[in-house]
């Protein structure tokens, strides 16, 4: 029996517990995840898809049901793992998931592709591969997570901490509101989140409470020079959206912070460093080697994108 259910109505304990589960489940599977997109998306409404058996709950696949040219479209949570599905070990879904959660209206969906469903014959499947840079700590204790850097990223430290840059966390709606202030209006269209006027402090206010979020700023001369947002679970911490300025005098500064926020959170018992990618394996040459120049390893993910096909073809005319 399958229950559609706000994060808001699911027992948070229960589905910590489930991720408890998965190695090195991503923050992004957390509840706060899909009621941020919630908020900051115009008719979009978070559902967790609960599977419940005679006596109690088995799991459940996180979505995000949204209204678009009139049409409902489900899928999962933007920009991190793919939902699939999260619960109690050997509870599958199956195909029991798919005809639950397509109802009439319902034009698409992601899920992992390691899960293995069968997609009834009325929906188009495509296979989706994308790619992350991982640093993986393993055992190394916290002090070894600087041992491995590129020559070039040891100059830029030393750079930044000779600006003595000032280190600090926003953990408030209004210090993000001030922060994105500091920076000028070119770099605004540069950055998905952080330096947005509206999704910033959204994120820090839903986030805060639950002390996932690790949002820090570095300033020189009381200016907003870097800044930088990461999800934490557990020993698993990915990386959301950061912005710097690009100005020489400044130099360094970006990834002195870096520096400051990896000791950080290695500190606090993190061992898994996820920076983020791009679609088909590819990012911008520049980032490549500033993730790799942490010691981050490219990691090819993939995820299996299900559509009616008769929105698949609407898709091929207004994509």
């Amino acid at each position: 029996m399958w229950q559609r259910r706000h994060p808001l109505e699911v027992d948070r304990d229960a589905w910590l517990h489930w991720l408890d589960q998965r190695p090195h489940a991503s923050p992004y599977l957390l509840p706060e995840w899909s009621l941020f997109w919630e908020r900051v998306w115009p008719a979009a409404r978070a559902e967790f898809w609960i599977g419940a058996g005679q006596t109690s709950l088995l799991g459940g696949v996180p979505v995000v049901r949204r209204r678009r040219w009139g049409l409902e479209w489900v899928f999962s949570q933007p920009f991190g793992t793919p939902g699939g599905w999260i619960g109690q070990p050997g509870a599958n879904p199956g195909d029991d998931f798919l005809c639950a959660i397509a109802s009439p209206r319902t034009v698409e969906i992601a899920v992992s592709s390691s899960a293995n469903w069968q997609p009834p014959t009325h929906w188009f499947r495509e296979t989706i591969t994308s790619s992350t840079w991982l640093l993986d700590l393993g055992e190394a204790v916290s002090s070894d997570i600087l041992n491995n850097l590129s020559g070039s990223h040891r100059r830029n430290i030393e750079k930044g901490s000779r600006l003595r840059s000032d280190i600090g966390e926003l953990n408030t709606p209004d210090e993000v509101s001030a922060m994105q202030t500091d920076f000028p209006s070119s770099l605004r269209q540069s950055s998905r989140l952080v330096l947005d006027p509206r999704k910033g402090p959204v994120c820090v206010a839903i986030f805060t409470p639950t002390g996932a979020l690790r949002w820090w700023v570095a300033r020189v001369n009381g200016r907003c020079v870097a800044t930088s947002v990461w999800l934490v679970l557990k020993d698993t911490a990915v990386y959301v959206d950061g912005a710097s300025l690009r100005d020489d005098k400044y130099s360094g500064v970006n990834h002195h912070l870096f520096a400051h926020l990896l000791t950080a959170l290695s500190h606090a018992g993190v061992r898994r460093f996820d920076f983020g990618g791009g679609p088909g394996g590819v990012t911008k040459p520049g980032l490549s080697r500033f993730k790799e120049g942490w010691g981050a390893r490219a990691v090819e993910r993939s995820e299996t994108r299900l559509r009616r096909f008769w929105y698949d073809r609407l898709r091929c005319l207004r994509p």
